[in-house]
C-alpha cells in the first residue's frame, strides 16, 4: 500500500514538472521530440527570456504555441515550424551566453585590479 502511495505521489510530482515545461504526461510518448523541444524553448522562452525577443519572434512564438495548444493543431505542426522556433531559442541563448561573458569578464578585471592594489600596497 504505501509503494502505491509512493508511485502516485512521485506521479504527480512528474507530470507537475512536465506540464511546467510545457509537456503532457499522457501524450509525451505518442509526440515527434522535435515538437516536444520546441514546446519547451517556446515555453520557457516567453516565460523567462520575453523582454530579449524582437517582436516578429515573440508572434512566431504566440504562433507556434496556439498551433501546439491542442491535439489536432498540433499533429500538424511542421518540424519547419519547429526548428523556426528552436533557431530563436539558440539566438536568444547566445544573446545570455555573450551577456555573461561580459559581466564576468567585467567582474574577474575589477577584482584583478582589487587584487593587484592591494598586493601593491602591502609590498610597500
Amino acid at each position: 500500500m504505501a509503494i502505491r502511495r509512493l508511485a502516485a505521489q512521485h506521479t504527480q510530482q512528474a507530470d507537475a514538472w512536465l506540464s511546467s515545461k510545457g509537456l503532457n504526461a499522457q501524450t509525451l510518448t505518442a509526440e515527434r521530440t522535435v515538437v516536444q523541444r520546441a514546446v519547451m524553448a517556446a515555453k520557457t522562452l516567453q516565460r523567462e527570456h520575453a523582454q530579449l525577443l524582437k517582436s516578429r519572434d515573440a508572434h512566431t512564438l504566440e504562433e507556434f504555441q496556439r498551433a501546439a495548444a491542442t491535439k489536432r493543431t498540433r499533429a500538424k505542426i511542421t518540424d519547419g515550424f519547429c526548428y523556426k522556433v528552436l533557431n530563436i531559442s539558440t539566438a536568444i541563448n547566445r544573446q545570455l551566453f555573450a551577456a555573461h561573458k561580459k559581466q564576468f569578464k567585467a567582474q574577474s578585471t575589477t577584482s584583478n585590479k582589487t587584487n593587484t592594489q592591494s598586493n601593491t600596497t602591502q609590498a610597500q
